[in-house]
């Protein structure tokens, strides 16, 4: 018993499912075209929230390359400075070395070759930094370039299939007034068979009207109507006593 029950259980929800992807598709087959129209605008609309999320992306690397800009020209400015203190060690070390006789070197001089490698070693680590910042720069500068121009051409899309719904919609207005005239049509059988025996009668009574005529004409034959005969005596007679 239960077995039937667990059976029947199982024949009645597959029934059910397939009535419903039935009554799905059935249901997507009958939506009318301006229904899918619209469907499709709906996504079309749907797509900015797609659209601002990549713009943020784009927003956050170009405000990065504007702060990465002033960081490179912050540096750039360092460097011309330290490039005047190296020169000047550097000139200020050679005058001195000059001066040194041959032999140990003396402890200021020593302190000034130190004081000029020091001024090297910052002065090629400043430099390493500014190129590794003008690479990033250019790299960001160009992912963002790249941004811009794939937002421009996915917008440039999505207006050509805006453009082309509206067309559609156009198309689909024009198809249904000629589905309206179409529709507007009359069994004109019964109509003309009408006409056709208005005709004929209209004929019929011409041609009898026409002989009534020509009897009367060559037989003295007059129409018969439903007058009373005139009673030209009483006529008179009320004429005559109203005259006096």
């Amino acid at each position: 018993m239960c077995k039937k029950l667990v059976v029947l259980a199982l024949v009645a929800a597959a029934g059910v499912f397939v009535l419903a992807k039935f009554g799905h598709k059935l249901s997507k087959k009958e939506a009318s075209l301006e229904t899918q129209i619209h469907e499709q605008e709906q996504i079309l609309a749907s797509l900015d929230g797609e659209i601002s999320k990549h713009l943020r992306q784009i927003a956050e690397r170009d405000v990065e390359a504007s702060y990465l800009r002033r960081e490179i020209k912050d540096i750039e400015t360092r460097q011309a400075e330290n490039k005047k203190v190296l020169q000047a060690k550097r000139t200020a070390l050679k005058s001195d070395s000059v001066l040194v006789v041959a032999g140990d070197k003396p402890d200021e001089v020593r302190r000034s070759e130190k004081e000029l490698a020091r001024l090297i070693d910052s002065y090629k680590n400043c430099e390493a930094e500014l190129q590794a910042k003008k690479a990033k720069l250019e790299a960001l500068e160009d992912a963002v370039a790249a941004a811009n121009d794939e937002v421009r051409a996915y917008q440039n899309e999505r207006r050509e299939q805006e453009v082309e719904l509206n067309r559609l919609k156009a198309m689909v207005a024009q198809m249904r007034t000629e589905e309206i005239k179409s529709k507007v049509t009359f069994n004109k059988t019964k109509l003309s068979q009408v006409k056709k025996r208005v005709a004929e009668l209209r004929k019929e009574i011409e041609v009898r009207q026409r002989q009534l005529e020509l009897e009367g004409r060559y037989l003295g034959k007059s129409a018969k109507t439903d007058e009373k005969p005139r009673d030209v005596l009483k006529e008179a007679d009320e004429l005559l006593s109203a005259k006096k």
